[in-house]
């Protein structure tokens, strides 16, 4: 009896389904009891009469699961490709070649672009795509140093960073462009200041028709009291005044920008350092100011509790002054009605008697009409006198 090698596939209750050597699948009793994946041993001519329907289900789940297998590798190389090929982050070069790249989030270059004449003349010899930003970057100002643009004389790189879109900037991108600065140093005595955008002002620095690095630059020149139009920063002679300018480049640190200078006494370094302390100086005067107001505010808002706390006191006595008073004068008319209820009215139809007169009383009053009526008799005597007299002349 011949034997074949099978292994077992899948097991459903008694039964199993094995791949035998001849590649046909077979559905057996699991008399074996073996799991999947075991190798087993059976005729080569068991099962022939379940071995076609169980071949075609079998054919089925293999089927499905390449299927499966093929969807889950489309989507992951789908998703690859769409991060390759999505730009997170936008990377501007001023030399005076000006070159823009587009860089995803695996710090790769998705595409290349020349913003001048000049910039094209780099670009032509380069593929860049899919390189990294530290290769592309170098490969860049190698090719700007060969042509002439960049030397020792015209040795101011200036770089911008910013998001592109809702993005995040990749938190590397930053130490992948201070990387190429230091390559070329190597090469040439160049000078590189890196600034970064969000993505609100890099929509500006596009409406303003200029670079990220420009824009950057001119907005740290404003920052240092220095007043220049952001277009002026097209032509390099203005772009390298305002970079080697002592308070620019003290702004671009205090900005948190990059300055990769070679040397470490450079002409302008005390006078940063100088600028530095001065403006950390005058921010820590602010934070004192700052604390000294809010101290005062503080005192302020003590005192105005205290004021309305002894204002609330003072209306507190006030009333209590006023219940004691509307008191003591609930309690004086009670007692000047209690003190008229104990007093006896006399009635008006009966008055009160007369005294009587007593005798001496009576004498005055006699004696005071006698004398009364002896005044009046005299009048009368002296009133006929002159009447005598007057008529005794007229006889005459």
């Amino acid at each position: 009896m011949n034997k074949i090698k099978a292994v077992i596939l899948e097991t459903t209750g008694s039964r199993c389904t094995v791949l035998a050597d001849d590649g046909s699948f077979r559905s057996l009793p699991n008399s074996y009891g073996a799991q999947v994946g075991e190798e087993i041993e059976l005729d080569a001519d068991a099962g022939w009469a379940d071995t076609y329907k169980q071949s075609w289900r079998a054919w089925h789940a293999w089927a499905a699961a390449a299927a499966l297998l093929l969807l889950t590798l489309t989507v992951a190389l789908g998703w690859n490709f769409a991060q390759a090929s999505t730009a997170v982050a936008l990377v501007s070069i001023d030399i005076n070649p000006s070159i823009k790249l587009a860089v995803n989030a695996r710090e790769q270059v998705v595409q290349a672009t020349a913003v001048n004449a000049d910039g094209e003349k780099v670009l032509q010899a380069l593929e860049l795509k899919n390189q990294p930003v530290p290769a592309a970057m170098s490969k860049i100002l190698e090719q700007a140093q060969n042509k002439g643009y960049l030397t020792d004389e015209h040795s101011w790189v200036l770089v911008g960073l910013a998001p592109n879109g809702d993005k995040e900037l990749p938190p590397a991108l930053e130490e992948a462009v201070k990387s190429a600065g230091a390559a070329i140093q190597e090469k040439v005595n160049a000078r590189m200041a890196v600034l970064q955008l969000s993505e609100q002002e890099r929509i500006k620095a596009e409406q303003a028709g200029v670079s990220i690095g420009e824009y950057a630059l001119w907005q740290s020149a404003d920052k240092a009291g220095i007043k220049v139009e952001a277009k002026e920063l097209k032509t390099k002679t203005e772009r390298v005044r305002l970079l080697e300018a002592p308070e620019i480049q003290a702004q671009v640190l205090k900005d948190k920008g990059v300055l990769q200078i070679p040397g470490t006494q450079g002409k302008n370094d005390s006078a940063i350092k100088d600028m530095l302390k001065r403006d950390k100086d005058k921010d820590q005067d602010k934070d004192q100011d700052k604390d000294k107001d809010q101290n005062q505010e503080k005192e302020q808002a003590k005192n105005n509790e205290k004021d309305r706390a002894n204002l609330i006191q003072g209306q507190e006595r006030s009333s209590k002054a006023n219940e004691d008073d509307k008191h003591e004068a609930s309690e004086k008319q009670e007692r000047g009605n209690s003190l008229q209820k104990s007093v006896p009215v006399l009635s008006p139809i009966s008055p009160a008697p007369k005294p009587q007169a007593n005798e001496n009383d009576r004498i005055k009053e006699g004696s005071k009409g006698g004398d009364q009526e002896l005044e009046a008799g005299k009048t009368f005597d002296d009133e006929s006198e002159r009447e005598r007299s007057g008529r005794e002349q007229k006889d005459r």
